[in-house]
């Protein structure tokens, strides 16, 4: 059973908001980065994250620049 407090080796980067989480804020900066003139599907693979999840963060920065990559951001509506 896990204990309700936070020790210090479950403390994670404060950037990634829940422990799934497959990339950082400079993880995704890199991501986008990368997939400026390589095929997103090979970025993916490179980054041990899937094809679809990469697009996610892809399409975000395209739609909403860096606050697209945001984990926060998802929910923002654009006005």
């Amino acid at each position: 059973m896990r204990s309700a407090t936070n020790s210090s080796a479950d403390q994670k980067d404060p950037s990634v908001h829940h422990r799934n989480a497959p990339l950082s804020i400079e993880g995704r900066r890199r991501l986008v980065a990368r997939c400026q003139t390589r095929p997103i599907a090979h970025v993916a693979a490179e980054m041990g994250i899937s094809r679809q999840c990469a697009s996610k963060w892809v399409n975000r920065w395209r739609r909403h620049g860096e606050a697209g990559l945001d984990v926060m951001s998802r929910d923002v509506v654009p006005g």
